[in-house]
Parts: structure tokens; C-alpha cells; sequence
């Protein structure tokens, strides 16, 4: 299904949002965010499938699938997510593929993958995607230089271990397109990823109350994540991946090894 895509976002958990929502359509969803304040959001909604796929083999790396595929072609600007088995939900960035094997960033999944298993390829988010130019002054406004920045885009830190964890990078747009904090002012940061199912903070340090607006196509299919044990106190940045509100109830996660 083709989609009709502006941009791309959600609110993380009971962040309240005019939503429309139905499996496997088209939605948008919308979200005020007054002058002065900060928002964590999610990407929820999809671009177009670019591949349905089943395992062959699973590899210490990723796995192996009929093909042809081009090699190349998904590197780092897209995602597997598992649609049967007991890695249903899963996901991950692929680092490479060659022409019938695909790399997984995240090669801890691969302990709940087995061959016969079936996914698909999503391409990833990116901060132009889902704060496109069309949207200036509506979802963000444009900063006037480098050392005055209007709005704000805050990556947790997803490798630290702990607690209130400052951000990893922050990016701002200037001359049309996005930059980040600490680098050159005229770099392009255009195509840094924004992963599904992690939460970033919008920080709107404007006058402007702005109306966070994302389109995309709903998936049926669950979502999942793998949560590994620390032997000290760490925040996981995640989001619900669905884009409306739903409660901690919903979430059904009661009774399962994410609580101890």
C-alpha cells in the first residue's frame, strides 16, 4: 500500500493528541506543543514496506533469505521487524546487506530468531523525514544562528548505563536544513536516524505554541523489544510504538520478565 506521507512521529505513552488510527491505513495524528516546553515523542506510524522476506539460515550476524536483494541497498537506512516466531515484534537497524544477507545492528535478537521465521523492511525515519521543510513553522521553527536556537531535537543516550542521562546530541535547523550541536554549522545532518520505539524530546524554546502534525501508514503488526538486566539502576529510553495514548494497563506487561 502506497502511502501518503507528510511526516512522521508520535506521542510517547499519555501524551494527549487528536488521533486517527486503523490497521494497515493510513493515519495522522497531531500534538500541541505550547511555547517554552518539551515533548518526548515517538515515531510510530511507517513509510511503504520495502520487502517481505522469510529466514533461510540465521547467522552470528543477521541472517540469510532467498534474495536477489541488491547488496547495499538497506544499509543503515533501514529496519527489519519480525513478523512471526518468537521474535515477533523485534526489530533491527541493518548495517549491510549483500545480495541474500542482511547484517543486524542489534545482533541480540538473533537468539529468538529461527529459520522459517518472517519479516519485513521498513525505511528508517529520518530527521528530514519527519521534520520536512513543508513543515517549518508548524512542527518547529528554524533558529536564527548556531548560538540561538528555536527549537530543538534531543537523542537520549541509549548506550550509557544510569539514570538521568543527558542527551547524546541535540539538533536544530538553520539555512534548511538540520545541524547538530558541536559540529560545523554548515554540516547536514538531514539523515540521522530516528529509531522506532525510542523516544525523542522536541524542545520548543520559541513564543510559538506549534502543532506537532505526523502521517503514515499503520501496521498491525506487534511490537517488541528485548530488555537486558543491569546490575545497577539504568533508564531505557523506549515509546509505546502506537500512535495514540494508551495506558500502562494496555500495554500488558504485567506478569512478564520487563518487571521485577
Amino acid at each position: 500500500m502506497k502511502s501518503k506521507k507528510i511526516a512522521m512521529a508520535a506521542m510517547l505513552l499519555a501524551l494527549t493528541a487528536g488521533s486517527a488510527f486503523a490497521a494497515d491505513s493510513v493515519g495522522y495524528n497531531y500534538l500541541a506543543l505550547p511555547a517554552h516546553s518539551d515533548a518526548l515523542l515517538t515515531v510510530p506510524f511507517n513509510q511503504a514496506i520495502e520487502g517481505t522476506f522469510t529466514v533461510s539460515t540465521v547467522t552470528g550476524t543477521g541472517v540469510t533469505v532467498a534474495g536477489p536483494l541488491v547488496a547495499g541497498a538497506f544499509a543503515n537506512t533501514s529496519f527489519v521487524r519480525f513478523t512471526s516466531g518468537t521474535g515477533e515484534g523485534l526489530w533491527s537497524t541493518i548495517s549491510n546487506n549483500t545480495t541474500n544477507a542482511i547484517t543486524f545492528a542489534d545482533t541480540s535478537i538473533l537468539s529468538q530468531i529461527s529459520a522459517g521465521d518472517t519479516f519485513v523492511v521498513y525505511p528508517h525515519e529520518t530527521l528530514a523525514t519527519v521534520f520536512p521543510d513543508g513543515l517549518k513553522n508548524v512542527s518547529f521553527e528554524a533558529s536564527p544562528s548556531a548560538f540561538s536556537r528555536t527549537t530543538e531535537i534531543l537523542i537520549p543516550n541509549t548506550t550509557a548505563i544510569g539514570i538521568n542521562k543527558p542527551a547524546s546530541a541535540t539538533y536544530f535547523f538553520l539555512n534548511n536544513e538540520w545541524r547538530k550541536v558541536g559540529s560545523a554549522p554548515t554540516a547536514n545532518f538531514n539523515d540521522t536516524v530516528l529509531p522506532p520505539q525510542q523516544y525523542f524530546i522536541l524542545r520548543n524554546g520559541g513564543n510559538n505554541s506549534l502543532k506537532f502534525f505526523t502521517l503514515g501508514e499503520n501496521a498491525s503488526i506487534p511490537v517488541a523489544r528485548l530488555l537486558t538486566k543491569s546490575a545497577q539502576s539504568n533508564d531505557v529510553s523506549a515509546g509505546s510504538g502506537f500512535p495514540l495514548s494508551i495506558s500502562l494497563a494496555d500495554l500488558n506487561l504485567g506478569g512478564t520478565p520487563a518487571f521485577e
